[in-house]
């Protein structure tokens, strides 16, 4: 099993299930606290290419894709 699953357990009383709520929550967020400091590590040291960087704005400066049939097929896709 990963560090983070876990058995799915029914909780006997609310106060219980807001415990297991909080713990999983907390485990959660010490996971991810790793993950986080390795890519700032990564970005200042430079290790990490443009093209890396450059994905974190791809999606907020890519033009928006064409929803309907006309645009799909205005564009040329399928």
């Amino acid at each position: 099993m990963s560090a983070l699953a876990y058995r799915t357990t029914i909780s006997p009383s609310l106060n219980e299930a807001r415990k297991r709520v909080l713990q999983l929550y907390r485990d959660w967020q010490r996971a991810k606290g790793p993950k986080g400091r390795a890519e700032y590590q990564e970005t200042v040291n430079i290790w990490k290419m443009d093209t890396h960087i450059m994905n974190y704005f791809s999606k907020e400066e890519s033009p928006p894709k064409p929803r309907s049939f006309l645009e799909n097929f205005y564009e040329g896709r399928d």
